[in-house]
């Protein structure tokens, strides 16, 4: 996972040093075994005075986690009328930007790092000073063939990144749902309550990620954790998608007794439970806390006795999970200027406007005024602005310059096509694509 970011770039990628965990299930590792590079590196920071350290830590400050240590990170910057010296500055910063999209890299998926490429560089364009504790320069900057200056050092990231990551980049409309599902204490291949959940948040307009994805990086005693309900487990799966929410829990049905049915049958009563617990990856505080249990059902075979006693739960987890969900996105909505450069006539401002009152959680579309230099719209919109500047930059015929907590500002490459109406069901809750 260290080179995620490494590979969405194309570069080699880097090696990182304690506390990196190649499994989140794993304890963090210390710098026994590091490489030579790393111990010189760490020997420096406290001995020697030619160390470079940007935020130096106030004496008699208590000390918490151990930082992130990155090996061989590579800084490349322009030679601009041979100015050597600001070359020189601007690769070693260069090298500071990449040891922490290295480091970002390692919490959050591929996957989710293209699809939130522009917030994710964003949130490393600007912080990457800040998160630097202090680098040593191990290859001394050159000029290559081609005039570019180069620089490598090996780089101390503050490990406070993790939680900055959660609170600033995290989506409000993307969960991760993970129910397991037991029958008399044997794990069901189908969850019931977990797809039924899923489904019902995929119609209302959200993005979820389910246990087979979690499955797929190897989180598996992770999601037993998160079973349990510990809020701090919920809140590291779901920064490793990026998402607001993580809910986690549990749905059993057990035998309640068996007995004949006439004379050639057996009748099975079942009951079930189902417990739910939402889970803000930002804060790791608990938003929804719900148990709920059914009456008996009976039926000729337990596995038939079993499934409908957990139907008798899902519907009304589902419909307090979905009303939190809802309330917490109401609750979140707040005013977006949203500024476009080169929209050519009216109707290209109307298309436009069209394209943005067809994005999910966008509500309130007014035309503040129309400009072939530069047009603005003003939204409500529910989730982070960043998110929206997300939306829009996934597509190539809409280009975001810039944004902010209320703003974003795109430029127009091409006319959007007529929106469609959004799907009442299924999965895919997108607007339309910015094509012709």
């Amino acid at each position: 996972m260290p080179d995620a970011t490494a590979k969405r770039r194309g570069r080699s990628p880097r090696r990182l040093r304690a506390p990196q965990r190649t499994r989140l299930d794993q304890p963090a590792r210390s710098l026994i075994g590091a490489s030579a590079w790393t111990l010189v590196f760490l020997l420096a920071c406290t001995r020697c005075p030619l160390w470079c350290q940007p935020n130096p830590q106030p004496a008699g400050e208590q000390q918490g986690p151990p930082p992130i240590v990155v090996e061989h990170v590579e800084g490349r910057a322009a030679v601009i009328n041979n100015d050597l010296p600001a070359a020189e500055d601007e690769a070693i910063e260069d090298a500071k930007r990449r040891a922490v999209e290295d480091v970002v890299g390692v919490y959050v998926e591929q996957e989710t790092l293209v699809q939130q490429a522009i917030v994710v560089d964003n949130f490393i364009r600007t912080r990457a000073g800040g998160y630097v504790e202090n680098y040593l320069i191990t290859k001394q900057p050159w000029v290559d063939e081609i005039g570019l200056c180069r620089v490598e050092i090996t780089a101390s990231v503050r490990p406070q990144i993790e939680g900055d990551l959660r609170r600033e980049v995290s989506a409000e409309d993307s969960l991760v749902v993970v129910i397991p599902e037991f029958i008399d204490g044997q794990a069901s291949a189908e969850p019931v309550v977990q797809n039924y959940l899923i489904t019902a948040l995929l119609e209302a307009g959200f993005r979820v990620k389910d246990a087979t994805q979690l499955r797929n990086i190897q989180e598996r005693d992770r999601a037993l954790a998160l079973a349990r309900g510990a809020a701090q487990e919920a809140a590291e799966i779901g920064l490793r998608f990026l998402s607001g929410t993580v809910l986690t829990g549990r749905a059993e049905a057990r035998l309640v007794d068996k007995g004949p049915w006439g004379t050639s049958f057996t009748r099975y009563s079942y009951t079930a439970r189902a417990t739910v617990r939402a889970v803000r990856t930002d804060t790791g505080d608990i938003l929804l806390n719900t148990d709920v249990s059914g009456p008996r059902v009976i039926a000729l075979d337990p596995q038939t006795a079993a499934q409908k006693a957990l139907g008798e739960v899902l519907q009304q987890v589902g419909e307090c999970v979905l009303a939190k969900m809802q309330e917490r996105m109401g609750a979140l909505k707040h005013a977006v200027q949203v500024d476009v450069d080169g929209l050519p006539d009216q109707k290209a401002f109307e298309r436009f406007k069209n394209y943005l009152s067809a994005m999910r959680w966008v509500e309130q579309v007014e035309s503040v005024q129309f400009s072939p230099q530069r047009s603005t719209f003003t939204i409500v919109y529910g989730p982070k602005t960043s998110i929206l500047a997300s939306r829009l930059a996934l597509d190539k015929r809409c280009e975001v310059l810039d944004f902010s907590p209320n703003r974003v500002l795109c430029r127009y490459l091409a006319p959007p096509e007529e929106p469609k109406p959004e799907p009442s069901s299924g999965v895919s809750q997108s607007p339309p694509p910015l094509t012709s």
